[in-house]
C-alpha cells in the first residue's frame, strides 16, 4: 500500500510502535551501511547531517532488492537515513573532542560555547578537564534513551498530524519557503528563481528522476569551489597537491569507486 493508505490504517498500539524481528533483520545491512557512512561523513569537518541522510538514502536503493518500493515508505528507505543521521552527530563530535576541530554548524557553536566556558577542546580537555568530556559522552548515551521514549510518546501526536493536517502542510511549507528565500536578499527574483526550480523539480518526479545527486551537488558545490581555490593558490597552480600525500589518494580512490558504484549490480 502506499505510505498515505498505511498512515489511515495504522492502529496506534503499543505493539505497532516497535519493529518486528523480522523487520530489523530485513534492514540490518542496511543500517550497517549507513552507520558507517554516516560516521565517515560526520568525521569530515562542515560535512552535516544532510550530507550523511542523502548519501545514506542513495546508497541503500543501490544495494537495495526493492528499488521500486523507495518512495512509497520502503523500511530500507526509513532506516537508511536515520541510521546516517544519528551515527553523524557522534561523529562530527570526535573531531571536535579529539582535534578541537568542529564537525558541523552545531558542534561549531557547542564549541564556542566551551570556549566562552574556559574548556579548550583538544586533546588537553581530556587531561585539564576529563569529567567534563566523559560527562558529555555518557550523555550521548543517555540523551538516545530518553529520546527513544520522548519519540514514542509523540508517534500518535506525528501520525494524527499526517492524517488530519496534510491538506494545511503543503500550503504552509510553501509559504514559509517563499519567506525564507525571500528574506535571504530581500528580492522577488529570488523567489521566482524558486518556483521555476519547483516546476523543474516537479517534472523530475514525474519522471522519476533522483534529485538526492541535485541537492548534493547544490549544497556542496560552494564549498568544492572554495576548497579548490584555496588548494590552486597554495600549490602556486599545480595540480600534483591532489596526490601528494596518502591522504588525499585515499579520497580520490574513494570518490572513484563512489563513481563506479552505481554500474554494480547487486543480487
Amino acid at each position: 500500500l502506499p505510505l498515505k493508505d498505511r498512515i489511515l490504517k495504522f492502529s496506534i498500539k503499543m505493539k505497532n510502535l516497535f519493529p518486528s524481528l523480522s523487520e530489523v533483520l530485513s534492514v540490518s545491512k542496511v543500517t550497517v551501511l549507513s552507520t558507517i557512512i554516516g560516521l565517515f561523513i560526520g568525521l569530515l569537518p562542515g560535512a552535516g547531517t544532510t550530507l550523511a541522510s542523502f548519501a545514506a538514502y542513495g546508497a541503500a536503493k543501490r544495494v537495495s532488492n526493492n528499488k521500486e518500493e523507495f518512495g512509497s515508505g520502503a523500511l530500507e528507505g526509513v532506516a537508511a537515513p536515520e541510521a546516517a543521521n544519528n551515527a553523524c552527530v557522534p561523529g562530527a563530535l570526535t573531531p571536535m573532542m579529539a582535534l578541537g576541530i568542529p564537525g558541523s554548524a552545531v558542534t561549531a557553536m557547542i564549541m564556542g560555547g566551551f570556549i566562552v566556558h574556559d574548556l579548550q577542546p583538544g586533546p588537553m580537555m581530556f587531561i585539564k578537564s576529563a569529567d567534563i568530556a566523559w560527562a558529555i559522552m555518557a550523555a550521548l548515551y543517555l540523551s538516545n534513551i530518553i529520546l527513544l521514549f520522548i519519540n514514542l510518546m509523540m508517534v500518535p501526536v506525528f501520525i494524527s498530524i499526517i492524517r488530519w493536517a496534510q491538506p494545511a502542510l503543503y500550503p504552509t511549507v510553501a509559504v514559509l519557503c517563499v519567506i525564507g528565500v525571500y528574506s535571504i536578499n530581500l528580492s522577488m527574483f529570488d523567489v521566482i528563481v524558486m518556483f521555476v526550480f519547483g516546476i523543474i523539480g516537479f517534472f523530475f518526479k514525474k519522471g522519476m528522476y533522483p534529485v538526492a545527486g541535485l541537492l548534493l551537488a547544490l549544497i556542496l558545490g560552494p564549498t568544492i569551489e572554495s576548497n579548490f581555490r584555496q588548494a590552486m593558490i597554495i600549490s602556486r597552480g599545480s595540480y600534483a597537491i591532489f596526490i601528494g600525500s596518502p591522504i588525499s589518494i585515499g579520497f580520490l580512490v574513494a570518490t572513484l569507486l563512489c563513481l563506479v558504484f552505481p554500474f554494480i549490480k547487486f543480487k
